[in-house]
C-alpha cells in the first residue's frame, strides 16, 4: 500500500480542492492566503509565514460570487509543511464555524 492509499484511508471525510482567497484575522499573521482543499472537518491552506503546531487562527474566506459575503472559521494548525523558500501548506482543522457558513462553503467546492 502507498503512502497516499494510506492517507486517504485514514480521512473520514470527503476533501474538495479549490482555490479560495482568505485572510487571517489574529495578529501576527494577518496575511493574505489561498485555500488547497476543505473538509467537513478542515482545510489546507497556503500561506507565506511559518506557523506553529497546534495554534489558534481565525480565518475569513470571501465568497467568489458574492462580494458582500465572507466566511469565518476557526480552528487550529495541525500540520504545517514548507513547499517553497517562503510558502508553506498549513492543515488547519476547523474548531468552529456555522453550520450555514461551512454548507455554503462545500457548495463552492462542488
Amino acid at each position: 500500500m502507498c503512502a497516499e492509499d494510506e492517507l486517504k484511508e485514514r480521512r473520514k471525510f470527503l476533501r474538495y480542492n479549490g482555490c479560495l482567497n482568505v485572510n487571517f484575522l489574529n495578529p501576527p499573521i494577518n496575511n493574505h492566503a489561498f485555500t488547497c482543499d476543505l473538509s467537513l472537518k478542515g482545510l489546507g491552506v497556503f500561506v507565506h509565514h511559518q506557523l506553529s503546531a497546534q495554534k489558534l487562527v481565525e480565518l475569513c474566506i470571501f465568497h467568489p460570487f458574492e462580494n458582500n459575503k465572507s466566511i469565518y472559521i476557526k480552528g487550529k494548525v495541525v500540520w504545517l509543511r514548507q513547499m517553497y523558500f517562503y510558502i508553506y501548506r498549513v492543515g488547519i482543522e476547523i474548531q468552529e464555524v456555522n453550520e450555514k457558513d461551512l454548507n455554503a462553503l462545500l457548495e463552492l467546492y462542488q
